[in-house]
């Protein structure tokens, strides 16, 4: 998927998946992941803008970025571009997966502040197409007895998922 645009952004192939630097792309479960070590001084856990999260691996503490691969292959549909184009000789447009590689990549140790890559602070969601990302069954985790039922949360500034 995408081997040209992961190319073009720096990544290599491995045995597991991409690579670059202390970057480590795979496509597993129709998840995009992007797991990075975290940084010396990067924002704790809640300060991270975007998708990025703290998980524990067996390895440590690491940053984990996950995107579901059905919002790629949607939005390259919707653009009429392969989820992985990127900019050809005739000043194509980047396809999804290069965008959201590079938003993760300029995201991933940079705290939310205005001016940063992460500044979100003039964005604004458009609560009718993020409505359409996600049927109510979408959001329902079972796990054993478990069952939860998740809420999208699309205000002004906020776009979150609580469960």
């Amino acid at each position: 998927m995408g081997a040209e645009a992961l190319a073009r952004l720096g990544f290599l192939p491995t045995a597991a998946g991409w690579r670059r630097e202390e970057f480590v792309l795979t496509t597993t479960a129709g998840w995009l992941r992007i797991i990075a070590p975290p940084a010396a001084g990067a924002p704790g856990p809640g300060e991270r803008p975007g998708l990025w999260k703290r998980v524990e691996s067996p390895l440590g503490p690491r940053e984990l970025f996950a995107l579901p691969l059905q919002w790629l292959e949607a939005e390259a549909e919707e653009a009429e571009v392969e989820p992985g184009a990127g900019p050809g000789s005739e000043g194509e447009l980047m396809g999804p997966l290069e965008q959201a590689v590079r938003w993760a990549i300029a995201t991933a140790h940079a705290p939310a502040g205005p001016g940063g890559p992460a500044d979100v602070s003039a964005w604004q969601a458009d609560r009718r197409a993020v409505g359409e990302w996600f049927r109510r069954e979408d959001l329902t985790v079972v796990c054993g007895s478990l069952l939860r039922q998740g809420e999208l949360i699309c205000e002004p500034g906020c776009l979150a998922l609580r469960f």
